[in-house]
């Protein structure tokens, strides 16, 4: 029973780390988009 308890726990906390993994990737890929977008605005060329 404990054993079960135990493997859930892992299964809980791979979904968790993924899921931070997930939120991680869309702040830095929202915050390299802006950067593009502010460097081709400073060139005059719309995106």
């Amino acid at each position: 029973m404990f054993g079960c308890r135990k493997e859930s726990w892992k299964r809980a906390a791979r979904a968790y780390r993924i899921d931070i993994q997930i939120q991680f990737n869309v702040a830095t890929g929202d915050l390299f988009n802006t950067l593009l977008s502010l460097q081709f605005n400073a060139l005059g060329i719309k995106w």
